[in-house]
């Protein structure tokens, strides 16, 4: 295709035809776009910008202006990004161009959505809405909608985002647009994760790689991948989670695609450490931050990401001198808030603290992490927060505000089906209860937790259950206590 449009390209300029000339170029500029050849894009769009300045279609001149700000855009450069599109959408509001100005809104969206700033991307969504309804325009109308379910997913609006979606999705099946219906089942899963309905989300992501799968759809197949692992991965289905990660690393390795290999790889460590296989986590990490070099211009959120997978892997080996680093690191990137990656970043802090003993950095890390993560995308963030804090509590001796936090959310937890999750919250219970002398409560509190355990092992092998079983802190912890408890006695 680059070949093609670079030819097409020659012939116009011997005929000296500018306009078909610029046509040309601004073709090849998206087809390079879509490959990640970003810096042969941009430079195919200042040829054909050049053009469009002079010629009298504004047609032009908006589509390339908008294309510019989506290159940006992939190039992290958020300020040229919105520059380009501001210009985009001015140009198609004086020459009467809705439908391209429509495009500009949306294009601003997007910006507003890769800077984590939802709420201004929330409200260029919600003026494409209202303009596309006004002019009866139904297919920008579900487009608007299905991009608001997108913010209102990442803002952890699950209600509403899943009325967005719903709205949408009749319009794109009726005209047959396949891949615009399967990511509106991608936003309905990932709205019933947020509402931690696993298992139906399970459901729904199955089912869609199924049809990606039939449809021979590689692209889609990996995003259905990651997202059925990370679902998964919450009902503690480790090993499955484990597969279906690497799997999306096969195919991202096929395609090409750096930053989504990134985030299978880091993804994929998490659950390895996770399951106790320390030295694959280790490896898959530092595949991961050899890849960042060689991404242009690299987001900070990717180096960010890597720093927190740095800090989990390091806490699940005892190394808590390496997790504050990794956790100082991540926070030292400076990037805009997000509810989501902060709590992650605080809980890790405080767990670590309460490993070292350090009363004061444990309550101001624990009292950060329940604050971000009541601001982040979905109530199940609170959970892992409040689980890790109460975890933190016990590494510290201290079984009040253990039992508080773990009180908080093993209940709920228990009704999600988060079995490995569970069997945390009510061991801690256990053992804070223990701690206080209140034996016949704690024995209530360990046979549910023996309960969660045997689901748990439902979902693991053998081999894979004792290396977990070694790296699980709280079980040393416990059963520590509980030799204690038969000595005394």
């Amino acid at each position: 295709a680059n070949a093609l449009l670079s030819k097409a390209e020659e012939l116009y300029r011997l005929r000296d035809q500018r306009e078909g000339t610029g046509q040309a170029m601004f073709h090849r500029a998206v087809f390079l776009e879509e490959q990640d050849r970003l810096e042969e894009s941009q430079r195919a769009l200042d040829g054909a910008s050049e053009i469009a300045q002079t010629s009298p279609n504004p047609l032009l001149r908006v589509r390339v202006a908008l294309e510019k700000g989506l290159v940006y855009r992939q190039m992290g450069d958020m300020v040229k990004a919105e520059e380009e599109t501001a210009k985009a959408q001015l140009l198609a509001n004086q020459n009467g161009l809705d439908t391209l100005s429509l495009q500009a809104l949306f294009a601003a969206g997007n910006i507003h959505l890769k800077r984590y700033e939802f709420g201004e991307a929330r409200n260029q969504f919600l003026r494409a809405l209202d303009i596309s309804q006004r002019f009866r325009n139904t297919e920008s109308t579900a487009r608007a909608q299905m991009s608001l379910g997108s913010v209102d997913v990442r803002l952890g609006k699950a209600d509403e985002a899943i009325q967005s979606i719903q709205a949408a999705l009749p319009f794109f099946q009726s005209a047959g647009l396949v891949r615009n219906v399967a990511t509106g089942y991608l936003l309905l899963g990932q709205s019933l994760v947020l509402k931690g309905d696993f298992i139906e989300a399970e459901k729904v992501f199955e089912n869609q790689l199924k049809l990606a799968r039939e449809r021979k759809d590689v692209e889609r197949e990996a995003v259905v991948l990651e997202n059925l692992a990370t679902t998964q991965a919450e009902l503690g289905k480790l090993p499955e989670a484990l597969h279906h990660y690497r799997l999306t690393i096969e195919i991202h390795q096929g395609s090409g695609k750096k930053r989504n290999l990134l985030y299978a790889l880091v993804n994929t460590s998490d659950i390895e450490s996770r399951l106790g296989s320390m030295a694959n986590a280790a490896k898959l990490l530092d595949e991961a931050r050899k890849l960042l070099p060689e991404l242009e211009k690299t987001p900070a959120e990717l180096q960010q990401r890597v720093e927190i997978g740095a800090a989990y892997l390091a806490l699940r080996s005892g190394d808590y001198r390496t997790a504050v680093a990794a956790g100082q690191a991540a926070l030292r990137l400076g990037l805009p808030p997000n509810g989501f990656r902060d709590a992650q970043v605080q809980a890790a802090l405080c767990y670590t603290a309460g490993a070292s003993r350090q009363p004061e950095g444990l309550r101001k890390y624990c009292q950060k992490g329940i604050e971000y993560s009541q601001s982040a995308a979905g109530r199940k963030s609170l959970l892992n927060t409040q689980l890790i804090v109460a975890e933190a509590y016990m590494r510290s001796g201290m079984p009040v505000e253990a039992e508080s936090h773990a009180a908080a959310v093993s209940e709920e937890l228990s009704r999600r089906h988060c079995s490995e999750e569970s069997w945390a919250a009510y061991t801690i219970r256990a053992w804070a209860s223990r701690s206080r002398g209140r034996h016949e409560e704690a024995k209530i509190f360990d046979q549910e937790a023996s309960r969660q355990l045997d689901i748990f092992r439902l979902y693991v092998r053998d081999q894979d259950f004792d290396r977990w079983r070694r790296r699980a802190d709280i079980a040393t912890i416990a059963e520590s206590d509980m030799k204690k408890a038969r000595k005394k006695k």
